[in-house]
């Protein structure tokens, strides 16, 4: 049983008991319900994703995405789970570990940006379409899917040493990477918009976004992010 409350983006793993709480809980889906009612048995034993970190004592709210799609649109599923329905977390740092000692065609560019963000004062995780596709070996992506990274900035994190070594990284590869920025343990911003100079951004983590300043983000991130208000 997990005894850690999970942070945003972490993949869980679910007693039989934990997916038929999971199931009963759902709160929306897509595309219907009858739809999923055919498909349930199929995918019950997948991972489902945490939305967000729940406080002690509350349901964990988490996600399910299907490797399927109608319309374009993926297959996902709203609902929460009991921290005791959980057998196993696998982090965003985790899923990039094992991606890249994998070889999906992406692994090799997880692999150097893991090598390389330490250098800069960050760890790097894996979350989205290619975090699933490493844990599960289900087809998530597709062409032109783009690479979700989490980057966990100390206190001295070159932010924008970063973004030009993510850029390197897509140029290399032909890859687009969408960045997320870890702004304490339970709140996250895209990097793209820390850097934009942009006064506002959009900060996820709580029961929904909120714009924020983004001074008082960067503020917030120790000297890595007052280095670039001095700029």
């Amino acid at each position: 049983m997990l005894t850690e409350i999970p942070r945003r983006h972490t993949l869980l793993r679910l007693s039989r008991a934990g997916e038929e709480s999971l199931w009963l809980r759902r709160e929306t889906v897509y595309p219907d319900p009858a739809a999923w009612e055919a498909v349930w048995e199929r995918f019950r034993g997948i991972p489902v994703i945490t939305r967000r970190r729940a406080a002690p004592g509350e349901l964990i709210p988490v996600g399910v995405s299907l490797p399927i799609r109608r319309d374009g649109g993926r297959w996902r599923m709203a609902s929460q789970v009991p921290l005791d329905g959980v057998t196993q977390a696998i982090s965003a740092v985790q899923a990039a570990e094992m991606c890249a000692e994998g070889s999906l065609p992406f692994s090799r560019l997880m692999a150097h940006l893991l090598r390389q963000a330490p250098r800069y004062g960050a760890a790097a995780g894996l979350f989205g379409s290619a975090a699933l596709e490493t844990v599960t070996g289900l087809p998530y992506c597709h062409a032109g899917s783009d690479l979700d990274v989490l980057l966990l900035p100390q206190e001295d994190a070159d932010l924008p040493a970063l973004g030009g070594l993510l850029r390197r990284l897509e140029e290399k590869w032909g890859l687009r990477i969408d960045a997320e920025v870890a702004l304490g343990s339970e709140r996250y911003g895209k990097l793209a918009e820390l850097l934009s100079g942009s006064g506002t951004i959009l900060v996820k983590g709580g029961s929904a976004p909120v714009l924020c300043s983004t001074r008082a983000v960067l503020a917030s991130l120790g000297s890595g992010g007052k280095s670039i208000l001095k700029k």
